[in-house]
């Protein structure tokens, strides 16, 4: 199950540097939305378009019928889904990083 950060923020949205208008900054870092849209992208586009026409566009509408679909864009996915909490990795005391308040990390061995 998702919980899309677009759906929960009204603020959130992610414009490219080509002038796609998309949900987040997530879905725009690779061509899993270009390709579903195929010749619909255009209409997400603010160059040719407003934002009100974009959000009431067909394409739109597509992006987010998918988005809540139980076939999500791959990012939606990876990014909003309820995941399990991750489970502590063990650390080998041999190669700990610690700060070094020069924004650097320094490797170091035995702390005994």
């Amino acid at each position: 199950m998702i919980k899309p950060m677009c759906f929960r923020n009204t603020n959130l949205f992610f414009v490219k540097a080509d002038g796609s208008y998309y949900p987040c900054c997530y879905t725009s870092s690779n061509d899993e939305l270009r390709d579903y849209l195929g010749d619909l992208h255009p209409q997400i586009n603010l160059t040719n378009n407003t934002v009100e026409q974009v959000l009431e566009s067909e394409a739109y509408k597509k992006i987010i019928d998918r988005i809540k679909s139980d076939n999500p864009f791959c990012a939606c996915t990876e990014i909003c889904a309820d995941h399990k909490p991750m489970q502590k990795e063990v650390v080998d005391p041999e190669r700990s990083i610690e700060w070094d308040g020069r924004n650097k990390n320094k490797y170091f061995g035995d702390r005994r």
